[in-house]
C-alpha cells in the first residue's frame, strides 16, 4: 500500500526521496508494507497548534501520532481486514524541532528524523510509554558484555550505552520528562484527517 508524505514547512531543507527510502526500509522491518501510512512534515508554529489542539500542550514538540485504530495492544494488528482498513494512520514530524535538536547538523538530522518516525510509527502500532514499565517494554536497556581486555587498555565511556528499540534495533533517544507523543487515538473518517487541516497552509507538496 501507499506511502504519502507531504512537505508544509520551508523551515528546514528535507530530502523527501531519503526520509521515503528510510520509512520503507522501517516498513519491511516491521512488515507493514501493506498498510497505508502518512508522514506529514511541519515547523514548530504548525506543530505547535496541532500539540494544542490535541494534547493541550502549546509548545512545539517533534512528533505527533494519529492512529486509524484505536488501542491496539503492543502491535497486534487486526487480522481479516479489507483493503478499505489496511491504514496505519498520520505521523507528523516536528522537523524543525528534529533540526534544532541536531543543532543544525544535516548528518544528524537525516539519522534523527528515521529514529523520530520510528517512534512515530511505534505509537501507531499501539506502543505507548506513559509509565516507566511501558518504556522499558518499548526500549529495554541492551546488556554489555564484559571486556576480555586489560582494564588499562581500555579507554572509559564517553556515554553510557545507548538503549535500542526491539522492533527496529535502531538507537532511541533518552526518554522524555514526559508522555512526547500523542497516545489517545483519533481514527480518521472520509477525507484529510482535522490536523492535517490545521496543518495546511505551508510549502511543500506531496510524495
Amino acid at each position: 500500500m501507499s506511502l504519502l508524505i507531504r512537505n508544509l514547512q520551508s523551515a528546514v531543507p528535507l530530502s523527501r526521496a531519503c526520509l521515503r527510502r528510510d520509512t520503507e526500509v522501517l516498513r519491511r522491518i516491521l512488515g507493514i508494507q501493506r498498510f497505508d501510512l502518512g508522514l506529514v512534515c511541519v515547523d514548530n508554529r504548525r506543530i505547535q497548534r496541532i500539540n494544542r489542539t490535541y494534547r493541550s500542550a502549546d509548545k512545539p514538540t517533534d512528533v505527533l501520532s494519529f492512529p486509524f485504530y484505536e488501542d491496539l495492544q503492543d502491535g497486534k494488528l487486526p487480522s481479516n481486514l479489507t483493503n478499505d482498513d489496511l491504514n496505519l494512520g498520520d505521523i507528523f514530524l516536528g522537523v524543525e524541532l528534529i533540526m534544532q535538536q541536531c543543532n543544525g547538523s544535516p548528518v544528524d538530522f537525516q539519522s534523527t528524523i528515521t529514529i523520530v518516525t520510528t517512534h512515530g510509527i511505534c505509537h501507531l502500532l499501539g506502543y505507548k510509554h506513559d509509565t516507566e514499565e511501558e518504556w522499558i517494554k518499548v526500549c529495554p536497556p541492551v546488556p554489555i558484555p564484559p571486556s576480555t581486555h586489560p582494564p588499562a587498555l581500555v579507554p572509559p565511556l564517553a556515554h553510557p550505552p545507548v538503549p535500542v528499540s526491539p522492533l527496529t534495533r535502531l538507537p532511541v533517544p533518552p526518554r522524555p520528562a514526559g508522555p512526547h507523543a500523542v497516545t489517545q487515538s483519533v481514527a480518521l473518517g472520509p477525507g484529510p484527517h482535522p490536523a492535517l487541516r490545521a496543518a495546511r497552509g505551508g510549502a511543500g507538496g506531496d510524495a
